[in-house]
């Protein structure tokens, strides 16, 4: 951005400028990504094929590909309109829309409905892998914007926590296999591991736009 088209260096200004950038910056990351949702979907169903019921894996499929396609479909419609505007019509944009991530977070948390003691140790360990490793890369991916960031790992992980706590208490009677409670332990720790990586990530994301604001404005 040229140095004349900043607003006056004010603490305000400067906090809603970079709030906008951060906006760009976050729909420009979500744009480089929108195949990673597709694809981990189609790992998941070729993994749980022949474990799974073909109405509930197609149920689960068309849940995550109605999420998938309303994001793809977001990006597009920014792109259209909001891209090439100012700081405002970015923010504005991203309040109307940002429960869109939540909501696929909760799709992916109840995939844990499909797997959790239902198939095998190998099945579960690849499909326990595959949301570890989507709450990383969206913990990278989602990080520019704090709140949306935390919503989607809360949302993420209390999903697959209360699927687990239900089959756990209710439908075993606590009477299950010990590895369930390490289990447990281990998706509580690595939560709020993530939640505090982001929180950081966030935070160098935010000073280098800060450094960028005033150092254009000293020149």
């Amino acid at each position: 951005m040229k140095p004349e088209s900043l607003p006056q260096p004010t603490p305000a200004t400067e906090a809603h400028w970079v709030q906008g950038e951060l906006v760009r910056s976050f729909m420009r990351t979500q744009r480089d990504t929108q195949w990673v949702g597709p694809l981990l979907m189609a790992l998941v169903v070729g993994v749980l094929w022949g474990d799974v019921p073909l109405a509930i894996l197609a149920g689960w499929l068309c849940a995550g590909l109605a999420v998938a396609g309303f994001r793809f479909w977001l990006v597009r419609r920014y792109e259209g309109e909001v891209l090439h505007a100012g700081a405002d019509a970015h923010i504005a944009f991203f309040r109307r829309h940002q429960l869109a991530w939540p909501a696929a977070a909760a799709v992916w948390g109840l995939t844990t409905l499909l797997y959790f003691d239902r198939s095998s140790l190998a099945d579960q360990f690849i499909c326990w892998l595959t949301i570890a490793g989507l709450g990383m890369f969206s913990m990278n991916s989602l990080a520019t914007q704090l709140a949306t960031m935390r919503a989607y790992l809360d949302t993420l992980a209390m999903s697959a926590l209360t699927v687990v706590a239900w089959r756990m208490g209710v439908e075993l009677e606590l009477r299950g296999p010990t590895y369930h409670w390490w289990l447990v332990l281990l998706l509580l720790g690595f939560w709020q591991l993530l939640r505090y990586a982001g929180q950081r990530l966030h935070h160098t994301h935010r000073r280098n736009f800060e450094v960028e604001f005033r150092n254009a404005q000293l020149i």
